[in-house]
């Protein structure tokens, strides 16, 4: 009774300091931490890595919800048919990303409307 009191309170300090990771996953950390007979700095370490871990997930979904980007685009389904000043040849150049490796910066100017963005996004 005395360790689910200590876990209890370590759980109200966790919500106390909004440290939602270790407040969820607090259990399987002790119960690792047990198993493997872990130091105290290494149970000090796995418990902040579950909040850094979960902090950076959340963070990674909040702004993909925030940028409203499409989830699934694939330039072999996109149209070719639209006239927007690109090959699919120069597509296909692109793709490889030759010009990554050769440090060179891409900037795809024109109208608005002629799907530049979806390039950038695929």
């Amino acid at each position: 009774m005395k360790v689910d009191t200590k876990t209890q309170t370590i759980m109200d300090y966790a919500s106390q300091l909004k440290l939602s990771g270790i407040h969820e996953s607090l259990d399987e950390i002790i119960t690792y931490a047990s198993q493997q007979k872990s130091s105290y700095a290494d149970f000090a370490i796995n418990l902040l890595k579950k909040e850094v871990d979960h902090r950076s997930r959340r963070d990674l979904e909040r702004r993909q919800k925030t940028a409203w980007l499409p989830l699934i685009h694939d330039l072999e389904e996109y149209d070719h048919s639209f006239t927007n000043g690109l090959s699919r040849q120069q597509i296909n150049q692109l793709r490889e990303c030759m010009w990554l490796e050769q440090n060179y910066n891409l900037v795809l100017m024109g109208p608005s409307g002629v799907g530049y963005v979806n390039y950038m996004i695929m």
